[in-house]
């Protein structure tokens, strides 16, 4: 894992569930739909260069896995757990990420181009490279979160937590800043013209 991520400690993968996963997309999806009550487990588990595309991973336990250079495209990653996980040059373009848990991963160069990030928290997430607008992170948490030369232009920020968040280099044209929480942000090296702050 990258320096700076705290790693916790966390179970290992289940067998059974990384089983039906490598069967293919349509196998493991048909078996999430019969097993809605169970919770699968892929923590600390090496995915790298996986193709998730469409998957529905709603609701599962990622936590410390290695998905660099995965593809997951228009995955369905609600409530998804991403705590600590490694996620380099990740793909989640158009992916559905409401409310899912990305805290201290590691996203650098990650394509988060259309994903929907409402409520994500990314407290202590890095973020360096991350590609694409990022757009919608209506009250998602980005506390410590590391967003060097990130592109916000228009993005919906209204009641997000950006406390202690390094945003150097970073633009903000016509983003809604309203009701966000930019306590401790160093806002000298940051781009405002346009916003919406007020």
């Amino acid at each position: 894992m990258p320096t700076g991520c705290t790693k916790e400690v966390i179970p290992l993968a289940n067998l059974q569930h990384l089983a039906i996963l490598q069967e293919g997309i349509e196998p493991w999806n048909q078996w999430k739909k019969s097993h809605r009550g169970i919770i699968a487990d892929f923590s600390e588990a090496s995915l790298e260069r996986i193709d998730l595309s469409n998957a529905d991973l709603i609701e599962v336990n990622f936590a410390g896995a290695n998905l660099s250079l995965a593809v997951l495209q228009g995955a369905y990653l609600s409530f998804t757990d991403f705590r600590g996980a490694f996620l380099w040059r990740t793909d989640f373009r158009g992916a559905l990420l409401y409310k899912a848990n990305l805290s201290r991963s590691y996203l650098k160069g990650a394509d988060l181009r259309e994903a929907n990030l409402s409520q994500a928290d990314f407290s202590w997430a890095i973020l360096r490279e991350a590609q694409g607008n990022l757009t919608n992170l209506r009250k998602a948490h980005l506390s410590g979160a590391s967003f060097i030369n990130a592109d916000f232009s228009g993005a919906d920020l209204q009641e997000a937590i950006l406390r202690e968040t390094v945003l150097r280099g970073a633009h903000f044209d016509k983003a809604l800043l309203r009701w966000s929480d930019l306590k401790e942000v160093n806002l000298d090296e940051v781009n405002l013209a346009g916003a919406l702050i007020s």
